[in-house]
């Protein structure tokens, strides 16, 4: 990854590592990618690294990458991007300790105190309901 990533660039490098982590891509995880992509509007060159990773045709450093997209970063972004990883980490209806152990670091690299972690995850399990209420409601 470059120093200077792009938000989009960011958001698809936590997901893909969260995605990556438990060794498993699901099919369930490979369709939101795409509906990610797509909604996010990344040009093809940016995301064709993202696709050969999660084929398993590239290597892919999940702990320099989450560390990388944390850099120089506000807590607003931090927010949504760990709502989007935990969405993704969910999609298959259970957050694994694998994927925790993405997240986390990609906090503590944002600066975030391990004191505060738990309460990090708290919030974003609770964000991750909202949204899942929200499509429920709004479709």
């Amino acid at each position: 990854m470059q120093p200077h990533m792009d938000k989009m660039t960011r958001v698809l490098t936590l997901v893909v590592a969260v995605i990556l982590s438990d060794g498993h891509v699901s099919p369930e995880e490979l369709e939101l990618f795409e509906l990610m992509v797509e909604d996010l509007g990344v040009e093809e060159a940016k995301v064709h690294a993202f696709r050969q990773a999660l084929n398993g045709q590239v290597d892919f450093d999940r702990e320099r990458a989450v560390i990388e997209a944390a850099q120089g970063i506000g807590w607003a972004e931090v927010a949504e991007m760990v709502r989007e990883a935990y969405v993704v980490a969910h999609v298959d209806q259970s957050v694994e300790l694998a994927e925790v152990h993405v997240i986390e670091p990609f906090l503590r690299a944002a600066g975030m105190p391990a004191e505060r972690l738990p309460a990090a995850r708290a919030w974003a399990r609770m964000a991750m309901q909202h949204m899942a209420l929200a499509e429920a409601v709004f479709g």
